[in-house]
Order: structure tokens, then sequence, then C-alpha cells
């Protein structure tokens, strides 16, 4: 069975509504739930990273975020492509913290 992620969907005349959705946008190598590992050896899942998102952009936006914010800290790559690359999950979202300003008890 696949992970499902909501996405947010939005009509010029309607609020958004959420649908479901496979978490592939994100790379064929990463899946929700599975552990992302770093170059230290520290193990981070990506479950944590799009809850940590989801918790401070909410769900819709959020996903926008990770697929169209580009970051410098991420050599010009979004959040997705990072990940979809093997960046370190947390690494990643220091790079999402510091871009947006997210405080420190978010962090």
């Amino acid at each position: 069975m696949q992970a499902m992620k909501p996405s947010s969907t939005s009509t010029p005349s309607g609020p958004s509504t959420l649908s479901t959705r496979p978490v592939e946008h994100v790379g064929s190598t990463v899946r929700a739930g599975q552990p992302v590992n770093g170059p230290y050896g520290v193990v981070v899942r990506l479950s944590e990273f799009w809850v940590r998102m989801r918790d401070h952009f909410g769900p819709g936006y959020a996903e926008s975020v990770a697929r169209d914010h580009v970051l410098a800290e991420l050599n010009g790559r979004t959040a997705d492509q990072a990940l979809a690359a093997g960046v370190e999950a947390k690494r990643v979202w220091r790079a999402v913290c510091e871009e947006f300003e997210v405080p420190r008890t978010k962090r």
C-alpha cells in the first residue's frame, strides 16, 4: 500500500478542498515514512519533515512551498528536488526554516 499525502486544490470561486495523492512527487527513491540517511549516519524520517512543514505552513501551502520555492541554501533547488536528490531531510527543513524565518520553537 502506498502512502497518501493530502494536497490542496482550489477553484476560483471557492475555498480549498483536500484530496489525497501518492507522495511520489518527492522523487522515486524517497517515500513517506522511510528513513533518509544523512552523511553522519543520522536518520531523519521524511514523515517528520512533512509533519513540520504542515504544522508551520498548513496542509495545502506546505506542499506548494516544497514544490515551488527555490532555496539558495539548497543550491537553487526546491525542497522536493533536494529530497529527491538525496539531501538529508533535516538539512532541507533547516533551509526552509532559514528562508521563511520559522520560529526556533518549531525547528
